[in-house]
């Protein structure tokens, strides 16, 4: 893995400089075009600027998966058996209460950053006590003084989890949301970070079939998605209009991909799970505007059967996570990660 690594560095050191050469050379055509008045001919100066984005990202090479689904579904577990240690917190209810970015750091970290600019360190035991949904302390706090969540939560904006961690290495980020569903300013939130994100993780649960809210807020976030895609590559598409033929195209060419976990298959009987994989099949069927025999293709490269607890509860015993569902969706992301990334 450290060959492919190092090979996989080199490449995108060398990407980063090739997109730097093309935005100088675009912003000088643009200077020229200027001094000749023609500059309306070759109105393409934000298109060079996106260039200097992304050769900036890969510069610092990094990469974000945002983590997004609705409460108690069991997005940080899932992330902890990634991780192969209990890192963030958990719970039967509700926990994470805020966005939090978990980043590669020589030593266990948290920072809590508020909407006045200030910021506030933390142990990772702090946190758990302190800012966590399910913890007594916050419980008794928004009960007395702030009398809702939503009190409690208005002058939080995010936190920074630093950790050790392989996993984290090589610039690899996660944005653990918190579940949607709550406030709507949170739920915007949320859908603010598609735009600094590469992949998202959409999580939902076996035990809960898609509900009406799930599904409006996972119709909204594919809208958000494309609308902010459309945005980036409108300098592109001034040059030459590209509109996929169908739906299908739209899920083949889009430039964040979206893996959907289904979680808690340990909650549903063996006799009943073919009858809730063809609920979930229907209902992205319809959402996403795909044909059955589209979602069947789907399912291992972009949905999967997730046992999250159990994956955890493995890694825990000293096991490994095989056959729960994370090994195959590791495998997938590790092979997106060294062969799709760039």
């Amino acid at each position: 893995m450290s060959t492919h690594k190092l090979e996989a560095t080199k490449i995108r050191l060398w990407f980063s400089e090739s997109l730097k050469m093309m935005a100088n050379t675009i912003v000088q055509s643009e200077r020229e075009a200027q001094k000749k008045g023609t500059s309306g001919e070759l109105a393409i100066s934000a298109f060079a600027k996106n260039l200097g984005d992304v050769a900036d990202q890969l510069d610092k090479g990094k990469f974000c998966l945002l983590v997004i689904g609705d409460f108690n579904r069991g997005k940080s577990t899932i992330l902890n058996a990634l991780f192969k240690q209990k890192l963030l917190p958990m719970g039967a209810t509700a926990t994470t209460a805020i966005p939090t970015f978990v980043k590669y750091g020589h030593q266990k970290e948290v920072i809590i950053h508020k909407k006045s600019g200030t910021t506030e360190r933390l142990s990772l035991e702090e946190y758990r006590r302190d800012y966590t949904l399910n913890s007594k302390q916050v419980k008794d706090k928004v009960k007395r003084i702030y009398k809702n969540i939503s009190g409690w939560l208005e002058p939080l904006d995010y936190a920074e989890f630093y950790f050790p961690l392989d996993a984290l290495s090589g610039g690899v980020e996660f944005i653990d949301t918190a579940g949607l569903n709550h406030t709507e300013d949170e739920n915007q939130k949320t859908f603010s970070y598609i735009q600094r994100c590469h992949v998202i993780l959409f999580v939902l649960s076996a035990d809960q079939p898609l509900t009406q809210k799930e599904q409006e807020y996972l119709q909204k976030f594919l809208n958000t998605k494309e609308e902010i895609e459309s945005l980036e590559a409108s300098a592109e598409m001034s040059l030459e209009q590209v509109t996929p033929k169908d739906a299908d195209d739209k899920l083949n060419h889009s430039s964040r991909p979206i893996f959907y976990l289904i979680n808690k298959w340990e909650n549903i009987d063996e006799d009943d799970k073919d009858e809730v994989r063809e609920g979930f099949a229907e209902s992205l069927e319809e959402i996403l505007g795909v044909s059955t025999e589209i979602i069947k293709q789907m399912w291992g490269e972009s949905i999967f059967d997730i046992y999250g607890k159990t994956a955890l509860e493995k890694l825990t015993e000293g096991e490994s996570f095989e056959g729960t569902g994370l090994d195959v969706f590791q495998s997938r992301l590790d092979s997106f990660l060294l062969n799709e990334r760039l």
